[in-house]
């Protein structure tokens, strides 16, 4: 029988980024000989979405006497609540979720049981950002609190941003010091890792980015690109794109003659892009409409990881929300590792005259090497990791 990994992460929220890293973390530990499966809460209040009663109000709790930050909680949820995609789109994720994640749903108590079990090897969580810097509530799950310390494993997880807050210093610091097999997704989180505990940790890449473009194609069902296939720009942004990010893309357009989709929403600026159309996708929609496509203009770290993986020409725009802080680190540390920062778009370097310089056909040959690359350094991380749990090179550990 094989032994099994039990696997944490995000994988609500309709969002595209989250759920196809909870596959391919899946899928790509199942290639290592393991009987990997996704556990998760099973008392949300919101369907496809992770909301309970107990997150809210640790939330209210920690921000009541801070009213600044209450603040910028609440408009933080809801503008993500008021950015819903439509209801096809929503169905196709669910099914992807009960079909392609299958997702283990415990109780606290159950979790604790499960990891206890003398046939679940190991505990992972990763990536995404599960370690939010500036959540306010510090989910135990996603810190594997429920699993004995000597089973838990991190791959990649994310801060998401460049820096701690105050308030969330010492219960960060407290929980991943716990850790014997630590990693983290980007070259900022490492140095916030140097400075809470004193370590040096591996920078590994997303786990979307661990399976090749073949894979991923085999995993979604589809077709392989053709080159008779319809041309046009695939637009993913998460955000609202700044005005000068829509004059950039609007001249992108006019000079490929491109036709333009969107997903998932069409923000209101698309309109005056020639023939946008917004279609219902879930996750493996995404991956089809990404490979396909001639360009990919986004605001998102997984749809320029995609774009990378398929090797689809992009530019990937700066994006803050208007209740956070930049979320550019992890998007850099990428760009960094396969060398590719000048897809990178910064508000700051767009004129309004400026000349559309850069080619859409791009080489993905040098960047291909780096990440096959990286995709060694990350497998051998988890055979590494897996490999001394199995041999008990650690003992004596309990849980918390």
């Amino acid at each position: 029988m094989l032994k099994k990994i039990g696997i944490t992460t995000v994988y609500k929220g309709f969002n595209y980024g989250s759920s196809l890293q909870a596959l391919a973390s899946k899928l790509f530990i199942s290639k290592l000989g393991y009987d990997a499966e996704i556990i998760g809460y099973k008392d949300s209040i919101i369907k496809g979405r992770d909301i309970r009663l107990k997150k809210l109000l640790v939330i209210f709790l920690r921000t009541f006497w801070r009213p600044k930050l209450f603040k910028k909680t609440f408009l933080t949820y809801k503008n993500s609540l008021k950015k819903d995609i439509n209801e096809d789109s929503k169905k196709y994720f669910l099914d992807f979720t009960l079909n392609k994640l299958q997702v283990k749903q415990l109780s606290w108590r159950e979790l604790k049981k499960y990891a206890e079990n003398d046939n679940v090897l190991a505990c992972v969580c990763g990536s995404d950002q599960i370690w939010n810097a500036t959540n306010i509530y510090i989910d135990p799950a996603y810190y594997l609190k429920y699993a004995p310390v000597n089973k838990r494993v991190a791959y990649a997880p994310s801060f998401g941003k460049s820096e701690i807050p105050q308030y969330n210093r010492e219960p960060i610091k407290n929980s991943i010091s716990k850790f014997h097999y630590l990693s983290v997704r980007e070259d900022q989180g490492a140095k916030i890792i140097k400075s809470l505990i004193h370590r040096d940790v591996p920078v590994l890449i997303d786990p979307t980015l661990l399976l090749d473009k073949n894979d991923w194609i085999d995993a979604a069902g589809s077709c392989a690109k053709d080159e008779n296939d319809h041309k046009y720009i695939l637009l993913y942004f998460l955000d609202k794109p700044s005005d000068a990010a829509i004059r950039y893309i609007e001249k992108l357009i006019e000079k490929y003659n491109f036709t333009a989709i969107s997903i998932p929403y069409k923000h209101n600026a698309f309109d005056r892009f020639r023939s946008c159309k917004c279609v219902s996708a879930g996750p493996l929609e995404f991956i089809d409409l990404v490979q396909k496509a001639t360009f990919v203009c986004t605001d998102s770290f997984h749809g320029m990881a995609f774009s990378v993986n398929f090797n689809i020409p992009f530019l990937i725009f700066n994006r803050i929300y208007g209740t956070a802080s930049d979320q550019s680190s992890r998007i850099v540390s990428l760009l960094d590792k396969l060398e590719l920062k000048n897809r990178f778009i910064i508000d700051t370097e767009i004129s309004d005259v400026m000349e559309i310089n850069i080619e859409y056909k791009m080489s993905f040959e040098n960047s291909n090497k780096l990440l096959q690359f990286e995709r060694e350094k990350a497998k051998k991380y988890l055979i590494d990791a897996f490999s001394s749990i199995e041999d008990k090179s650690i003992q004596g550990e309990t849980n918390e």
